[in-house]
């Protein structure tokens, strides 16, 4: 009886330290988050009042400039925007960690959301002289759900496409399920592509392919991570499809209205595969899903596809390959 009550006694005592641990573990992440929040906040502002300068120089406010100044402040208008994205992806990070993410849903159109993301990276597109293609569908689609979030979800995929890409195109499309309960916006780029053993790790955050001293693009690794969370955030997932050396499609699938209709086990599974690529476009490729744990030069034509009639908009940039 006494080696008994002995063992219970070393199992509460082990419990109770455990749950110290736990509880010391979980301060430190909240004081990581305050700190990461708080850091953020502090860098932005001077980095704002910085921005503001380079205007009043640019707009030559406080005199005229010669070509070589112009050169030196457009590298210095690089490096601000570079500065802020970082920071930008912190703050999104320790408010999602904190749970502070809040839903506003608004009522807009899906082509609306695409061409402002478009018209955000077509000045990366530009830099690379990669070739922008931007694909909506004949007939508007208009859906309810946080147009900031989704905003940021898809331009962090666009942005990546774009990085990762040196010649050919990136692609954005527009699309929505057979149902009509969900909208599909893709990202397609000709980039490096991804190796199967590595799509697990793509939505961890901190989280880079080519981590190291010698890596070669940069970023704080939180993109994909702040993307799937948001996604997820929204009632929605993320999609990836990829095969090294042909370049990835990321697919960000959302509600068309939010909160989302709950969906039967059969119906959700329906959903899932009406927002996969075709068989038959990247048959060799590697898949995984990522789950919950007008301002371009273009000329219009008409094309057909396998889901339907698309209006296609393709900008004026000559590719480099």
């Amino acid at each position: 009886e006494a080696q008994r009550l002995s063992a219970v006694a070393d199992y509460a005592s082990l419990a109770v330290w455990k749950s110290q641990l736990l509880e010391q573990a979980q301060e430190a992440d909240r004081a990581k988050g305050r700190f990461l929040a708080t850091m953020s906040h502090e860098l932005r502002t001077p980095l704002t009042a910085l921005a503001g300068y380079e205007e009043l120089l640019v707009d030559s406010v406080l005199g005229p400039l010669s070509d070589s100044q112009r050169e030196v402040l457009d590298r210095m208008h690089h490096v601000t925007q570079h500065l802020s994205a970082l920071i930008e992806d912190v703050l999104a990070f320790t408010s999602l960690e904190t749970g502070g993410e809040i839903v506003r849903p608004t009522d807009f159109l899906a082509a609306d959301l695409l061409t402002a993301v478009a018209a955000g990276v077509q000045p990366l597109a530009d830099d690379k002289d990669l070739t922008l293609v931007v694909e909506s569908a004949a007939k508007p689609i208009r859906m309810t759900s946080d147009i900031d979030k989704a905003r940021q979800a898809l331009v962090n995929l666009a942005g990546n496409a774009v990085k990762f890409t040196e010649r050919g195109e990136v692609r954005l499309s527009l699309g929505a399920s057979d149902d009509g309960h969900q909208v599909c916006f893709t990202v397609t780029d000709t980039g490096i592509g991804i190796a199967a053993s590595d799509l697990q790790r793509l939505f961890r955050p901190f989280t880079q392919l080519d981590s190291g001293l010698t890596r070669r693009h940069g970023g704080t690794g939180l993109g994909l991570y702040i993307s799937q969370r948001l996604a997820a955030l929204l009632g929605g997932r993320i999609d990836v499809d990829s095969q090294p050396g042909a370049g990835s499609m990321f697919r960000l699938v959302l509600p068309r209205e939010y909160p989302p209709r709950p969906t039967t086990a059969s119906g959700a599974g329906k959903q899932r595969r009406i927002c996969t690529c075709r068989p038959e476009a990247r048959a060799q490729s590697s898949r995984v899903c990522a789950r919950p744990m007008s301002a371009i030069p273009a000329t219009i034509t008409r094309s057909s596809t396998a889901s339907g009639p698309v209006r296609r908009t393709r900008t004026s940039r000559s590719t480099s390959g």
